[in-house]
């Protein structure tokens, strides 16, 4: 069912919570620097239903990379359902780019950045929870899928272009009353422990203020005049590259203050 409950998601994210962790086996890691926590770098398994373990061999699991399944060709086509686990903080680029059967994703609270084309091209992807507490969503991020509908968490500082363009099929999009959000690309934001921080270099200079269209596009956002003025009366925060530096390079996420 579409339907969503009062915890946010939907009867089939709720059912998936209860299934089973994949074997840790089937997951190849990397442990971080100070060895506190590791990386899920791939999944080398054949489920359908992907959960991810949230600790391996007991340590907790907090990134999960883009090459998730990168040669694993027989997960990207028959991958219906996955459970990111509670804890990890951030999902890498082209992490489920064209898994054309994936249906369910069910992402934890603890979140706070998606990669670049993390769900390009799952067509079938027809809802998806973004929670409270995700400060960023990468360009393309959501690029051609299913969804029907979006809410954005009040907690989103920054987005990429086209994150959710193509999506024919949207027809809801809920934006907190007050949001305004930065318009950064892929190389000004670096992943560096826990954090989301900003980073200078490969700055393009984006010095003027855009509306919600140059993330938002599909058929039924064209085909409604209500939806495209709900895009245009949302402005994006300008940001000049000297107090974007000094401002925002090297601090947490949590400090910005846009």
């Amino acid at each position: 069912s579409g339907a969503v409950g009062a915890d946010g998601l939907t009867k089939a994210q709720a059912k998936l919570l209860k299934e089973k962790p994949a074997p840790e086996a089937d997951f190849e890691i990397a442990l971080s620097k100070d060895g506190s926590y590791v990386t899920v770098t791939k999944y080398k398994g054949k489920s359908k239903t992907l959960v991810i373990p949230s600790t391996i061999q007991g340590v907790p699991v907090k990134k999960v990379e883009g090459g998730l399944l990168l040669t694993n060709y027989a997960a990207q086509e028959s991958l219906t359902s996955v459970v990111i686990p509670e804890g990890v903080v951030g999902i890498g680029g082209r992490i489920f780019i064209d898994c054309s059967a994936l249906t369910t994703v069910v992402l934890p609270s603890t979140l706070k950045g998606i990669g670049a084309n993390a769900f390009t091209g799952c067509e079938k992807l027809t809802t998806v929870n973004l929670p409270e507490g995700l400060v960023y969503i990468t360009e393309d991020a959501f690029f051609r899928t299913g969804l029907t509908s979006v809410t954005l968490p009040k907690s989103l500082k920054a987005i990429g272009a086209c994150a959710f363009f193509s999506n024919d099929h949207l027809a809801e999009i809920n934006i907190p009353d007050g949001l305004s959000l930065a318009l950064v690309e892929t190389n000004d934001i670096d992943f560096i422990g826990n954090d989301y921080v900003a980073s200078d270099e490969g700055y393009r200079g984006y010095t003027r203020v855009r509306d919600f269209s140059l993330f938002f596009d599909g058929e039924k956002i064209k085909e409604s005049v209500a939806l495209q003025q709900l895009l245009k009366n949302h402005k994006t925060v300008e940001i000049r590259r000297s107090t974007w530096k000094d401002k925002y390079v090297g601090k947490p996420s949590s400090t910005w203050d846009w």
